[in-house]
């Protein structure tokens, strides 16, 4: 059996992964679930657009609650890693005065005029 089937069976089954998806959908009343959503879609859409890597983080820092017998405290952070668009190259020229321009500055230009 595949893995992704053995997890949907175990979802459906209440396993491991079924557990770790209530406990998303917990923490912050949905919230932060539906960030992980939102996050996700924006950096696939960005890899689409530009074809290159992304990336989305989620960390978990689990602390035990101090004077408490079990209890722990839950920091979730989520970072993402958009790709960057290529902006592409422009073609300029420089001056003696170390200035840029679009055209060549040592290149006499021409006065066309046109037919009627």
């Amino acid at each position: 059996m595949p893995d992704e089937v053995k997890v949907v069976a175990e979802v459906m089954n209440g396993g491991e992964a079924s557990a770790a998806m209530e406990f998303l959908w917990n923490l912050k009343k949905g919230a932060v679930l539906a960030e992980i959503g939102q996050n996700l879609k924006e950096v696939c859409t960005a890899v689409q657009n530009t074809g290159k890597l992304g990336a989305l983080t989620i960390t978990l820092k689990i602390k035990p609650l101090e004077n408490s017998d079990g209890a722990v405290t839950i920091d979730v952070g989520l970072t993402t890693k958009m790709p960057k668009p290529t902006l592409g190259v422009s073609i300029f020229y420089v001056d003696d005065d170390g200035s840029l321009h679009r055209d060549d500055p040592k290149q006499m230009s021409l006065r066309l005029e046109k037919e009627n």
